[in-house]
């Protein structure tokens, strides 16, 4: 393992859903083209590619953590046929009124992460994310993060690859 990549999910890895809907199956989530594209990429430099996301609507009541495995799943097969592999997912389902400490911006997932995989070197470590609670989280980590227009990304895959490539 050269080092850790971490993605936020949900407008990062996915389109976004319809405004105060959540991805809460497998047909709801739908890649954004780019996404396979850079976990392809830092899979192939040989970083561990894992998963942190905050998904409160658990902790609403709205859906299970088996339905979050399910979409789990198959973003594993997707990404398992492009040629890459997300290594876990880590998942806060607390409201974020609970002031739990796994929910971003606190860092306790990139935490439990690195003792995971008993991997601690901060300088080997990015966070791609796309909202200020994903860059915060980073910072409270003393890691480094790219922050993303999920509209726009396609401007900025070059630098992240760039950025990813430096690691």
């Amino acid at each position: 393992m050269k080092g850790i990549i971490f993605f936020d999910r949900d407008w990062v890895l996915n389109k976004k859903a319809a405004e105060h809907q959540y991805i809460s199956k497998i047909d709801d989530f739908a890649w954004n083209k780019w996404a396979k594209e850079l976990i392809k990429y830092s899979s192939d430099l040989w970083f561990t590619v894992l998963i942190i996301t905050n998904q409160q609507w658990i902790g609403k009541g709205l859906f299970t953590i088996k339905d979050v495995e399910i979409i789990h799943n198959k973003i594993n097969s997707d990404i398992t046929d492009f040629w890459g592999k997300v290594s876990w997912f880590y998942i806060c389902p607390h409201l974020a009124s609970i002031n739990c400490n796994c929910r971003k911006p606190k860092s306790w997932m990139l935490e439990q992460a690195c003792n995971d995989y008993n991997f601690f070197d901060k300088t080997k470590m990015f966070l791609i994310g796309d909202s200020k609670s994903d860059i915060e989280a980073a910072n409270n980590y003393w890691i480094s993060s790219y922050k993303i227009e999920p509209d726009n990304i396609i401007e900025h895959i070059d630098n992240i690859k760039l950025l990813i490539s430096k690691i």
